[in-house]
């Protein structure tokens, strides 16, 4: 069995949290909102599935995401 590294990976989940992001993907959206009757528990769902791919990005490839806006923060100042 091959193992997987932990840079691609956190890649795989980074474009997940983008591709779950609901802007744009109405065709998805538009059968989760027919799923669920709810337009916007459809919504949270998009944005919740985003959440946990971003967070698992940050998990993976061991980015502290407050120290990483810190960071950019200083350069901009």
């Amino acid at each position: 069995m091959r193992v997987i590294n932990k840079e691609k990976t956190a890649t795989l989940f980074l474009f997940l949290g983008t591709f779950f992001n609901p802007l744009g993907y109405d065709a998805i959206l538009k059968v989760l909102i027919d799923t669920t009757g709810s337009y916007w528990l459809s919504i949270s769902v998009f944005y919740l599935v985003s959440a946990c791919c971003f967070t698992l990005y940050f998990l993976f490839a061991k980015i502290n995401p407050i120290n990483w806006f810190k960071r950019k923060r200083k350069k901009s100042e």
